[in-house]
């Protein structure tokens, strides 16, 4: 392998794990900002519900406990799907938004692979310009 390949590929692993630290835990936040939206129990529950029913959303008042014990108030999404009387024919539950928080991850880390490919080329030229070996000089020494 040459030299160049190798320092090419190190770069983008360096830049692709520098990436990942960052848009993929953003894509997972924003999935847990967005789950709740018509959109994406449209499009979930499009994938998970059997054919003849509509996707729904069902909510009820919970209780979570933080990280001192202490019971506090939440609210609980579950995907249901319904049939054309409207009655729950299938109760998924949370999967919904399982789904939809790793495909977020991965469009995190797909993004990240491809902005760490397009830098790589660039951030190469840098390291070797910064770090690679020095010319000679007007002397013959290094």
């Amino acid at each position: 392998m040459k030299k160049g390949m190798a320092v090419g590929c190190i770069v983008w692993v360096v830049l692709f794990s520098a990436m990942c630290s960052c848009l993929a835990p953003v894509g997972m936040m924003t999935a847990g900002f967005t789950s709740q939206t018509d959109f994406v129990v449209e499009t979930v529950g499009g994938y998970l519900c059997p054919e003849g029913t509509k996707p729904g959303l069902y909510t009820y008042a919970t209780t979570i406990r933080d990280e001192r014990g202490v019971d506090m108030p939440a609210t609980a999404y579950e995907l249901i799907c319904l049939d054309s009387n409207g009655e729950t024919v299938v109760n998924l539950g949370p999967t919904f938004a399982f789904i939809w928080t790793g495909v977020l991850g991965l469009a995190g880390l797909a993004l990240a692979a491809i902005f760490a490919f397009l830098l790589a080329g660039p951030a190469g030229v840098f390291v070797s310009k910064r770090f690679g070996s020095k010319a000679d000089s007007a002397i013959g020494g290094r």
